[in-house]
C-alpha cells in the first residue's frame, strides 16, 4: 500500500540521517536547501532563497553520495 511505502521511505531516510525541514547548503555555491518531502521514493529539496522557485529532487542514493562527496553539507538538523 502507498501508506507502507511511505513508512519504508520514511524509515530509510531517517537511517541516512535526513529528516524533514533538514537545512543543507552547497559547498560550491553556498545556496541553503531545505528538505521539504518526498516525490514517491526520492527527497525534495527547496531552495532558501526566495527569489529561487526551482526544487532539487534526489533518489535516497544520490543525495548520500552528493553528502558524502561534499557536494551537500547539512547545517541544521530538524528538532
Amino acid at each position: 500500500t502507498l501508506r507502507a511505502e511511505n513508512s519504508r521511505i520514511d524509515w530509510e531516510v531517517l537511517m541516512m540521517g535526513i529528516k524533514k525541514r533538514d537545512l543543507l547548503r552547497t559547498k560550491k555555491t553556498l545556496q541553503f536547501y531545505k528538505v521539504v518531502g518526498f516525490w514517491g521514493s526520492d527527497i525534495v529539496l527547496a531552495p532558501d532563497a526566495l527569489e529561487d522557485d526551482q526544487v532539487l529532487v534526489y533518489s535516497k542514493s544520490e543525495l548520500e553520495e552528493l553528502i558524502n562527496d561534499g557536494i551537500f553539507l547539512k547545517v541544521r538538523r530538524a528538532e
